[in-house]
């Protein structure tokens, strides 16, 4: 068997993030962790998600921040049709 890579183990953290699976995504970021001391960035990803955690239902993890869960994400084509929406509506 190959031997044990901190960033595949922070690869797949990442991606049970992305399937909403916190204790599983923390459970492999410290597995990374034990391996690759030195990354910072791991070491920011468990922090924010251990605060997450502890802040309780209505949070969500997002981008190395605490935010909360009914500030919904707008997806980008979404927001541009939005902005020239009220751009036209402002025209004389």
């Amino acid at each position: 068997m190959p031997e044990e890579d901190a960033t595949v183990f922070e690869h797949i953290g990442d991606t049970y993030q992305k399937l909403g699976k916190p204790r599983r995504r923390l459970d492999y970021w410290q597995k990374a962790q034990g391996l690759d001391t030195e990354n910072k960035g791991l070491a920011e990803k468990i922090s924010a998600s251990e605060t997450a955690g502890r802040a309780g239902r209505g949070y969500r993890h997002g981008q190395g921040e605490v935010v909360p869960s009914s500030r919904r994400r707008i997806p980008a084509r979404r927001a541009s049709i939005r902005r020239a929406n009220s751009q036209r509506s402002a025209a004389p």
